[in-house]
């Protein structure tokens, strides 16, 4: 999250809720990016660097009333926050202050009062905070170790857990913000603040803790009854590490349970995907016979915007990683990579079986991972190039692809792409329309909805243009075996389980035989071309 102060990223479910992570003191967001995978299946999450919101927001780094004004300016209008450590302490008192913008709170190893007093005991003393801030100020790496061998209290994996740490300890990071955190953990009193806070609240403690007492967790239903509390057993301060998977379940099932959300029930999937992954790998050895459509629109797509390709030129050439997404058999590998002078390319396919056939004739330059575009393993600006040339289409949650586009795609990269409209195989359409109602040609996403999509995150550059291609048959059946030798039949949720009748098809020959021109039988592919530029 360089030079960011938030990040947004869209779920792949339809009815996600809202997530706002707050990470802790000496760290920043991407402590949390091991988690947003499994949270991303059910909730849209913001992440954000509580140093940067202020700065963000064109102010300078204050108190902490400064910081929780900046991290509302960058969270969605409501939202359910989570907080670990520090961040629990700030999502505490944001949610006393502002309970219009919060639905639920969820604290991690937070202490109402960090430091201890005559009527607070469960807490670090004033003494030792005093020599910890000390230590930060005049010898910041030693006060960072410090910190570090209180958090790895009671893990029975030190080393792994120092590994951890180094992964995901900000590179770089301001002596001054960690004083000035320490100061916020110091005037922090959340006592008062948790009587106040009304809406479904759940703290959960880890039993060797060494930072904030366990014993914490027997005084928080003195503050409000209503609060629901957990203690995580074998875990430590950083339980965000060590038991975030039971994390996560705590947090989900505490989320339907109180906002009746996240359900599935009435949920039906547009594609299934596992059929969708299915079909293109059963197609692997066929596919390249058939796919002169696909060649000639991805060789379009680089003729359309070759010349931005050459203003990457700027970008480290020894770091210079091309992203193939929905890259199948491999097709344009060699193209990229000459193309764009990449020094690593990528090629991504939801479908193992494409990528197997791929590998298999390729040279050893090329990199292969099978996986799903709206979830991308990758770490964030990744990529100088995304290319990915006619398969947005088969994903199910466009916002959560384009989030992720955004995310990985380093700053002045680009994202080539190309789509099939609405009026993709429209003839087909209406001839099975004659013959019955179930769902027989795939649904595709118009270009008004594609621009909307786009426009939620801040590219510097957009280009487009649309094409039509019609191609034409001597007999319908050529069409149809062409489509299954892609793998691109219809996968849609509604189509028909069971056989076709012999009327249904005749019906559905009948009404497309009627549709031939000059003798042929055409089929429309309706193509929009995309660049975007971060």
């Amino acid at each position: 999250m360089d030079g960011q102060c938030c990040e947004q990223l869209a779920s792949t479910h339809p009815a996600a809720i809202n997530i706002v992570l707050l990470h802790g003191w000496s760290f920043d967001a991407e402590v949390w990016r091991a988690s947003v995978v499994q949270l991303r299946q059910w909730a849209n999450i913001t992440l954000v660097d509580v140093h940067g919101v202020t700065s963000c927001s064109g102010g300078e780094p204050a108190d902490v009333d400064a910081v929780i004004a900046g991290i509302l300016a960058n969270a969605p209008r409501r939202a359910v926050y989570i907080g670990w450590s520090l961040g629990g302490s700030l999502a505490t008192r944001l949610a006393a202050k502002y309970p219009e913008r919060v639905d639920a709170l969820i604290t991690l190893a937070t202490n109402p009062c960090f430091t201890a007093n005559a009527d607070w005991p469960e807490a670090m003393s004033q003494e030792d905070f005093s020599k910890f801030s000390s230590l930060v100020s005049n010898r910041c790496e030693a006060g960072l170790k410090r910190f570090d061998s209180l958090q790895a209290q009671g893990e029975s994996r030190a080393k792994e857990f120092r590994q951890w740490l180094k992964k995901v300890r900000p590179r770089r990071y301001e002596k001054r913000d960690l004083l000035l955190a320490l100061q916020w953990l110091q005037q922090i009193d959340n006592r008062a603040a948790l009587s106040e806070i009304h809406c479904p609240t759940l703290h959960i403690f880890a039993d060797q803790d060494a930072l904030v007492p366990v014993g914490v967790a027997e005084f928080i239903k003195q503050f409000n009854g209503d609060h629901q509390v957990k203690i995580i057993g074998e875990a430590g301060h950083a339980l965000i590490w060590n038991r975030a998977d039971h994390l996560l379940e705590l947090s989900q099932v505490f989320l339907q349970e109180q906002l009746k959300a996240i359900s599935d029930e009435n949920y039906s999937a547009r594609f299934d995907k596992q059929l969708l992954a299915k079909s293109f790998s059963k197609a692997a050895t066929t596919y390249d016979s058939v796919a002169k459509l696909q060649r000639r629109v991805g060789e379009q797509l680089l003729e359309n915007f070759g010349s931005t390709l050459s203003e990457i030129e700027s970008f480290d050439a020894d770091n210079k990683t091309v992203l193939d997404l929905g890259s199948g058999t491999g097709y344009f590998a060699s193209r990229l990579q000459d193309r764009c002078n990449a020094s690593t390319y990528i090629g991504f396919d939801l479908a193992e079986g494409m990528l197997n056939f791929a590998n298999a004739g390729s040279d050893q330059t090329a990199n292969w991972c099978c996986g799903d575009a709206e979830n991308l393993p990758f770490a964030a600006e990744s990529f100088a190039v995304i290319f990915s040339s006619l398969t947005i289409q088969w994903c199910e949650h466009l916002p959560a692809l384009f989030s992720e586009i955004w995310r990985t795609l380093k700053p002045g990269g680009v994202f080539l792409f190309s789509t099939l409209g609405p009026e993709t195989l429209c003839e087909l359409r209406q001839a099975w329309r004659a013959a019955d109602d179930y769902v027989h040609v795939n649904e595709f996403t118009d270009f008004d909805s594609l621009k909307q999509l786009t426009d939620a995150h801040n590219f510097t550059e957009r280009n487009s243009i649309e094409q039509t291609i019609t191609l034409q048959y001597a007999e319908l059946k050529e069409l149809t075996a062409e489509l299954k030798s892609l793998g691109a039949h219809n996968i849609n949720r509604g189509r028909q389980t069971g056989l076709t009748s012999r009327a249904q098809l005749r019906k559905f020959k009948e009404a497309y035989e009627s549709q031939r021109i000059a003798g042929l039988l055409p089929a429309t592919y309706q193509i929009y071309y995309g660049m975007l530029k971060k």
